[in-house]
C-alpha cells in the first residue's frame, strides 16, 4: 500500500525522475504509529555520486551510483491518509505533502 502511495505521488510532487524506490521498510515501536521508511535515487544523486567517484579516480556504472547522495522518504498515517516526508542523505527536510 505505501509502496503504490510513493509511486504515485512522488512524480506529482517534483520526483519525476527516479531512477530506483528501494524496499519500504516499517518501523513501529509499541504504542507509537508505524513509520514507513525508504529511500530512492534520482537521476540527478546519480550523477551526483559518479561525479564524486570520478574525482576520486573510480568509475563506477548507474548501478552501483545509489551512495552517497540519495533521497530518503518517511510516511506515516495521518487522520484518512498519508503524510510523506523527503529527506536528502544528510537528514535535511527537502519537501512534506499530505495524501488522502
Amino acid at each position: 500500500m505505501v509502496t503504490e502511495v510513493l509511486n504515485k505521488t512522488l512524480p506529482q510532487h517534483g520526483y519525476s525522475d527516479i531512477y530506483y524506490l528501494n524496499q519500504v521498510k516499517a518501523d513501529s515501536h509499541f504504542g507509537m504509529a508505524t513509520t514507513y521508511v525508504s529511500s530512492f535515487s534520482t537521476k540527478r544523486t546519480v550523477k551526483q555520486n559518479q561525479d564524486l567517484f570520478a574525482k576520486a579516480g573510480k568509475k563506477i556504472d548507474k548501478g552501483d551510483a545509489n551512495l552517497p547522495y540519495y533521497k530518503e522518504v518517511t510516511v506515516r498515517r495521518s487522520g484518512m491518509g498519508w503524510k510523506v516526508t523527503v529527506s536528502d542523505s544528510i537528514g535535511q527536510e527537502e519537501s512534506s505533502y499530505s495524501v488522502k
